[in-house]
């Protein structure tokens, strides 16, 4: 008979594999953990428990869910409501495992989610050039990695998203790894950085990439001037390589970037996509300043955003492409400020954590950096793949352990 530390690996490999190619499968993996984490709570011989940290983190990552919810009960159509919410039902479902997998029940080795992670990008990589090479031509899948590349997510941000995530847990171990796994670990890092990045085309994952790479060099590097100097080489190099005018970086990438940009910061508006999310953030804070406290339920967020956009695309108009934004039209300004700590919940894991703290503090920054940058241009909440990301990797830095070597030199220093 199986385990139940084996079958809690086995789990946990399988949500980190599908969040590389197709993050939906993934529903099916964590909810198998939540019952796996739950039967043992309610059989444990001991009296069962739920840790003050648990308790903090639960609150913290889902505290956005049940404040929506709540505002809910107030609409005259709350099956609207739960309807709108719909896609955030990963949040409070995966928070149940922090309940139930406190630190002292279940953990997961540090050394097998590096390996994990490693697998997951790899074979990502793997069936996107797979595709690229015939079989997606053959059997008409297209779709999945022609453009800009979401394999089997359906879109390419959530795919970003968890690819960008997958990869940084690629540095679970990095302190106890022998530098042949070190070697592998920056091959992967490389190919995730390019599905992600590159290949995705997606803005808000290339902003997360450059906030995020001065916190990765430091954590490999140990040195501040080292990490400096080693940032202001690639972002010299990226631009050299941009006015130079030369490879598909310069033609498609870097160009588009730079629009962005322009369109962002200055009056140039050259670029569609940046401009309608300028329209719909002004919108935003318009319909936010006329109902503040309470908002207009998150059913409602459409609707009441409605009326201050332009006419030119009030006919096409989505969400408002920010989940602060859309929080605080949902719930108020209140809403607005708990989307910003349950965002941040993967920080708030390795702060509350009591090992590892050096390795977990650079996850909990670098997972929370890509999770803030998406979720201000684009959204975390309103997609079921990220959201259980979001909530999932908060999990996963939770219940990471590490070997004691490196719990000692943290409290060394």
């Amino acid at each position: 008979m199986i385990s139940k530390e084996l079958a809690y690996n086995s789990l946990i490999f399988l949500s980190i594999i599908s969040f590389g190619f197709f993050g939906s499968l993934s529903h099916i993996f964590n909810l198998a953990i939540l019952i796996l984490l739950g039967a043992h709570f309610i059989t444990n011989k001991n009296k069962p428990y739920f840790k003050t940290s648990s308790k903090k983190l639960f609150l913290a990552l889902s505290c956005i869910f049940f404040a929506f919810l709540l505002r809910g009960l107030f609409h005259s159509d709350p099956w609207s409501s739960l309807d709108a919410l719909s896609p955030m039902f990963p949040l409070p479902i995966i928070a149940l495992m922090l309940l139930f997998g406190s630190e002292d029940r279940f953990q997961i080795d540090a050394a097998h989610v590096e390996l994990f992670s490693k697998i997951s990008v790899f074979l990502a990589f793997m069936l996107y050039f797979s595709l690229l090479c015939g079989i997606g031509s053959r059997y008409g899948l297209e779709e999945y990695f022609i453009g800009r590349l979401e394999l089997f997510s359906g879109n390419p941000i959530p795919f970003s998203v968890t690819m960008l995530g997958v990869t940084i847990f690629c540095f679970a171990d990095w302190k106890n790894a022998t530098n042949s796994r070190k070697f592998s670990i920056i091959i992967c890092f490389v190919l995730g950085m390019s599905l992600a990045g590159l290949l995705s085309g997606t803005r808000g994952t290339s902003m997360a990439i450059m906030l995020a790479a001065p916190v990765f060099l430091l954590f490999i590097t140990r040195s501040f001037y080292l990490s400096l100097f080693i940032f202001l080489f690639m972002i010299l190099t990226l631009w050299l390589l941009h006015i130079s005018g030369a490879g598909l970086i310069s033609a498609v990438y870097l160009d588009r970037i730079q629009e962005g940009i322009k369109t962002l910061f200055t009056d140039n508006k050259t670029d569609t996509s940046a401009r309608l999310r300028l329209e719909m953030w002004s919108a935003s804070l318009n319909t936010i300043k006329e109902n503040p406290l309470l908002g207009y339920d998150i059913s409602n967020r459409f609707l009441a955003l409605k009326d201050n956009l332009p006419n030119s695309i009030k006919k096409n108009y989505s969400h408002p492409h920010n989940d602060i934004f859309a929080s605080t039209i949902g719930t108020g300004i209140f809403g607005g400020i708990l989307a910003i700590v349950s965002l941040l919940s993967p920080l708030w894991a390795s702060l509350l954590s009591k090992n590892g703290r050096e390795t977990k503090l650079f996850l909990g920054c670098t997972i929370s950096i890509s999770l803030f940058a998406t979720a201000n241009v684009n959204t975390i909440y309103f997609n079921d793949i990220t959201s259980a990301w979001l909530a999932f990797s908060t999990f996963l830095i939770w219940n990471l352990k590490l070997k004691e070597k490196e719990t000692v030199d943290v409290i060394r220093k």
